[in-house]
């Protein structure tokens, strides 16, 4: 059997994973740095986002790190740490 298939319904229907206390085990992760933003933009996106989801998320860059120069990708791995610890 997978894993989705052992899901009850409230977790099909939530996409949700939960442990056998009912903790939320499911992390989101919001793709929203870019260089065109700015770190405050950026606050008032991740404030917007935790108080609608009621807890905390991760956060990435919008778009892959993978066709960005080296220097490019530290910098924005640099404001992600502002923004995080912000």
């Amino acid at each position: 059997m997978l894993p989705y298939q052992k899901m009850d319904l409230y977790q099909r229907k939530t996409n949700c994973m939960f442990d056998k206390s009912g903790r939320n085990l499911t992390a989101i992760v919001a793709g929203f740095v870019q260089k065109k933003r700015n770190v405050d933009e950026w606050k008032g996106i991740l404030h917007h986002i935790e108080s609608i989801r009621k807890h905390k998320i991760d956060v990435a860059c919008s778009c892959g790190m993978g066709r960005r120069k080296t220097e490019a990708g530290l910098h924005l791995l640099e404001l992600m740490k502002q923004l995080v610890k912000a």
